[in-house]
């Protein structure tokens, strides 16, 4: 009976483990930094920066937030884009690394990715999963800049990969 009990016992807490570890593979990402900003933050700094121009722009008329969306963006092996919003005067007030994915476990398996060369980056960072509403986050700092990488599924029944960098 002993015996039964803590075979039991060993299985539940094998699996209680498993699960408690997210949704995290055991693939090895290379460490990867989110693009440091230009001194001045300014639309023709990001633009040199990246030796590009701009696939698309948008402006909010009510917030006045414009922003400049960039094809053809690599992180963590995978190909996305990136938008970066700027303020009235200009200046970046954060950018974002997006990619859409319709297959839930690739997505999960991107989100992953984007999490552990962050993670290589910047530390451990701080998970916030909701299994129920579909949205994971996960927070890191640096001196500069808060960064959160985020899946979520998005309207078109698909899901979003994001990283986010305010600072």
């Amino acid at each position: 009976m002993k015996r039964t009990l803590l075979t039991l016992l060993t299985a539940l807490s094998i699996c209680i483990f498993m699960t408690s570890c997210s949704i995290k593979e055991s693939k090895d990402v290379a460490p990867e930094e989110v693009m440091e900003l230009p001194e001045d933050k300014s639309e023709e700094g990001i633009s040199k920066k990246l030796r590009s121009t701009p696939s698309s722009q948008e402006t909010n008329e009510d917030s006045g937030i414009s922003a400049d969306n960039y094809e053809n963006s690599a992180f963590a092996g995978h190909e996305g884009k990136i938008s970066f919003f700027y303020n009235e005067d200009g200046s970046v007030l954060y950018y974002k690394w997006f990619i859409n994915e319709k297959d839930e476990k690739k997505a999960k398996e991107i989100y992953s990715d984007v999490c552990q060369a962050l993670a290589g980056s910047y530390g451990d960072g701080e998970e916030n999963n909701s299994e129920a509403s579909g949205l994971y986050t996960t927070s890191f700092t640096n001196d500069k800049q808060q960064i959160t990488a985020q899946l979520q599924k998005a309207n078109d029944g698909g899901y979003e990969i994001s990283y986010m960098v305010v600072g």
